[in-house]
């Protein structure tokens, strides 16, 4: 069987989702997720980053968009109890990092942390009352 993911709008869908796993063989595995990140949180992440980016260094150097998404995603998921192992090439891994795959909850996290650590720091926000209302 491949892997299928649903997202509930309709009781119909609720309906045939309910059907669908009612129907599926023993063993088979089921999950199930909040409601993943908003495209209002998903608008502001990037415009946080780039404006980190562009004002904040990391361990001696400029860092990207990319790079700064990693590093507040890792932070996240580690306080919230997520595993850093060592990394086959050196260094460490944190594990199962996917800012995709987040809940609204974890987006807020995210943004709030983000707020938070370039407050910190004197980061001129692109729209601080918007990015605000995001979190």
């Amino acid at each position: 069987m491949s892997r299928l993911a649903f997202t509930l709008h309709t009781p119909e869908q609720r309906t045939k989702v309910a059907r669908m796993v009612s129907e599926l063989p023993k063993f088979s595995r089921v999950e199930i997720k909040g409601p993943a990140r908003t495209l209002k949180q998903n608008s502001k992440l990037w415009p946080m980053l780039t404006d980190i980016a562009e004002q904040c260094e990391w361990a001696g150097k400029a860092r990207t968009p990319e790079d700064w998404k990693d590093l507040f995603t890792a932070a996240v998921k580690v306080a919230a109890g997520m595993e850093a192992v060592p990394g086959l090439e050196g260094g460490l891994m944190i594990l199962g990092l996917h800012t995709s795959d987040m809940t609204v909850e974890e987006m807020a996290d995210l943004i709030t942390y983000m707020l938070k650590w370039g407050d910190e720091r004197g980061v001129v926000w692109s729209d601080p009352a918007e990015l605000a209302r995001a979190a």
